[in-house]
């Protein structure tokens, strides 16, 4: 991926966190009004998987990386 649309993401990944979700959230009631048959489960499935992508990066600033010098428990 290019440097400029991580810097992006990274600036506001607060709002992609929450777009992924809206969008998978669109997918499924989607999936249930229209039928199985429109891939909607899919791409449910990736705006989620997104999404809980984001969390996690999310959660993990601000902590220390693991010092290279130690070795690996």
């Amino acid at each position: 991926m290019s440097k400029r649309l991580m810097s992006h993401i990274g600036q506001y990944i607060w709002p992609w966190t929450i777009a992924m979700a809206v969008i998978g959230g669109l997918s499924i009631f989607g999936r249930e009004e229209l039928g199985a048959g429109y891939h909607l489960g899919d791409i449910a499935a990736v705006a989620f998987m997104i999404s809980a992508a984001c969390l996690i990066v999310i959660s993990q600033r601000g902590t220390p990386r693991p010092d290279e010098t130690e070795p690996a428990a």
